[in-house]
């Protein structure tokens, strides 16, 4: 079933047609989806291969579906994905320019839609190398504004010469990875115009295939040398973690007690407790070594979602507050993730600052400065109490700060310096109700220790 849409400017905007559930409500391509689904439960090094070398054609289905796979099957790799996403709506933005009527016109687009979702979404393009968003309008008046934008899956993109949409109701299993053997693969498309979407990229790589970049590859080999270990040791808790049952019987013990015992061993592992004949004996064995054999396991497995962190966030200490961690740690793991921040915010702003010329250029004429959309400065908790701690260490040296407007930048709040403490002798003053003597001998011994320490 190709999608066709229709680009003159008259044209409703209910004519359109979302790419995503076109090809969800078709049934042959829920077959070829439900095949690779199969094929990703038996996943090796040489189908990764495979999927990796379509990327490389341009033909981004398996690696894109596998990678929605991991995030759906792997509870710590969806975890760090969607933090990744999502940090970056703690920060406030802004939209400004110099034409009042255009910042007003973008904001109303962008009110119009879900846009912390097309926040998060730009996101995505530093996971999986690029983001390609569908672009729904209405028609108000002489102005075409947004109705919605829809990410379009990266299973459907083609990235070669040019980002084009694959047409799968055109394709079957056997053909789609005939064309990956392929030297010139030929492929049906379904024709988009240029002004119903918009793409986004990564910084995270510098491949003119976009499907080449961000941390998916990465991310994808680690779970699949992660799987190995949780394979195994789903083998060893169904084999070892449970102690051995032995029934014991006399030689000459006849069948129906036999039968007795048998069934008496099969069901003590489930409900602990037995009838056996009193000529029998059944006896739990036990492995003093089967701790340090699971030990080993889970070390393996912590190795491998501690990189998976830190390929994603930056730090492993954001999801992870085993003991093995300390606040020391975490501290030094929050000023590295505000770097890769910094960065998702600077790929946002490249990104909707491109989107916001081509709504504007769409709609005016004549246009001198385009409106700017720009994050406001602001810093996570965590990171203005280590500058917090920085000052007081600065002053307990010596050093002051020139300029409080300054500190007020910092910390986002007026600053107003206290009085001093009434008391600033050597020793602070004393309750009321200490014992006139207590007080006067606890007086004289600290002037003492005071007056010691100034010789």
């Amino acid at each position: 079933m190709a999608i066709e849409l229709k680009t003159k400017k008259n044209v409703s905007a209910k004519e359109q047609q979302s790419l995503s559930s076109a090809y969800s409500k078709n049934v042959e391509t829920e077959k070829i989806f439900r095949a690779y689904t199969r094929e990703f439960s038996a996943l090796d090094a040489d189908s990764i291969k495979f999927y990796f070398d379509a990327a490389q054609k341009g033909i981004n289905f398996y690696k894109a579906f596998l990678f929605e796979e991991i995030r759906r099957r792997d509870l710590r790799i969806g975890s760090i994905c969607q933090t990744r996403k999502l940090s970056v709506l703690d920060y406030e933005h802004t939209i400004e320019g110099d034409n009042e009527q255009h910042v007003e016109f973008i904001k109303e687009n962008f009110a119009r839609i879900n846009f912390n979702q097309f926040l998060a979404d730009i996101v995505e393009a530093q996971l999986q190398g690029m983001s390609v968003f569908q672009l729904f309008y209405d028609f108000i008046g002489t102005k075409q504004v947004l109705r919605d934008i829809a990410l379009i899956p990266n299973y459907l993109i083609y990235n070669k010469n040019g980002i084009r949409f694959i047409d799968f109701s055109k394709l079957s299993f056997y053909t789609l990875r005939a064309e990956v053997h392929a030297e010139n693969p030929s492929l049906p498309f379904v024709e988009l115009d240029p002004m119903y979407y918009f793409e986004a990229y990564s910084f995270d790589g510098n491949s003119e295939n976009g499907l080449l970049n961000g941390l998916i590859d990465s991310i994808i080999w680690g779970y699949f040398f992660k799987s190995y270990g949780l394979k195994d040791w789903s083998v060893f808790l169904e084999r070892f973690a449970m102690p051995s049952v032995i029934g014991k019987y006399d030689p000459l013990m006849s069948k129906p007690d036999r039968d007795t015992l048998t069934k008496a061993v099969n069901d003590f592992g489930n409900l602990f407790r037995a009838t056996i004949p009193n000529t029998a004996e059944i006896t739990v064995q036990g492995d003093a070594n089967k701790m340090s054999a699971g030990t080993l396991y889970e070390n393996y497995l912590k190795y491998w979602n501690d990189e998976l962190s830190i390929r994603a966030l930056g730090q492993a200490q954001t999801t992870d507050t085993s003991e093995g961690g300390s606040f020391a740690k975490a501290k030094v793991g929050n000023i590295v993730r505000e770097d890769y921040m910094r960065g998702d915010k600077a790929l946002i702003a490249s990104v909707i600052n491109a989107f916001i010329k081509k709504l504007i250029d769409l709609n005016f004429a004549n246009i001198g400065e385009y409106p700017v959309f720009t994050f406001l400065e602001s810093e996570k908790l965590d990171y203005k109490l280590q500058k917090a701690d920085l000052l007081v260490k600065l002053r307990t040296a010596g050093f002051e700060v020139e300029d409080e407007t300054e500190l007020e930048n910092v910390f986002g709040f007026k600053l107003i310096k206290s009085a001093p403490p009434a008391n600033s002798g050597p020793f602070p003053a004393f309750a009321e109700n200490l014992p006139k003597k207590k007080k006067a001998q606890i007086e004289n011994y600290l002037l003492e220790l005071w007056s010691n320490a100034q010789q």
